[in-house]
């Protein structure tokens, strides 16, 4: 097995189609958790990752509040409120996120997060900052990952500081790992 450094270099990604990115939408929004869900915590997607601008937005069209990552430093983010996505701009790792003035958000219900890749467990390996995981061991929140089939692996390299996703969505099938 690779070490999470060189799993991270050898993961080959492609954008979703449509149709893909349409059916983790639908899944993501015929969750329970989702429809309870007064408060969302969501990254900003950016290429080739799965599409998060229009469940933002859709999150927003409900009257869910909805809140988005900014990095504070290594390792350590905050979830800042949103009312739309104008006004975001490229923080320190390029990723569209809000000024720090905006209002931090406590406790979301529900968080949707990124990954490099997942695997059949339900194991999520991500960027490499730590971010998500620092995040979730101190929010308890249902999560919610996003995960193309194409990235989906036997194994993923893992470690105690890892926390899995309470549900991941591909654009085929959704994965409900045991914790």
């Amino acid at each position: 097995m690779l070490n999470k450094s060189d799993f991270r270099k050898s993961i080959r990604r492609a954008p979703l189609s449509d149709e893909g990115a349409a059916f983790m939408r639908l899944s993501l929004y015929a969750l329970p958790e989702w429809q309870a869900a007064q408060s969302v915590f969501i990254y900003v997607s950016v290429y080739p990752e799965p599409d998060t601008r229009q469940i933002i937005a859709d999150a927003l069209a409900l009257g869910k509040r909805v809140a988005v990552p900014k990095v504070l430093g290594r390792g350590e983010m905050l979830a800042l409120e949103i009312e739309s996505l104008n006004g975001l701009m490229a923080g320190a790792l390029g990723i569209p996120e809000p000024p720090l003035s905006f209002k931090a958000m406590d406790a979301p219900d529900l968080a949707v997060i990124p990954c490099l890749a997942c695997d059949r467990e339900g194991n999520r390996i991500g960027h490499g900052g730590g971010y998500y995981d620092r995040y979730l061991a101190r929010h308890d929140c249902f999560s919610v990952c996003l995960c193309p089939l194409a990235q989906i692996y036997d194994r993923v390299p893992t470690d105690g500081r890892d926390i899995k996703p309470d549900v991941i969505l591909t654009e085929r099938f959704i994965i409900k790992p045991l914790k």
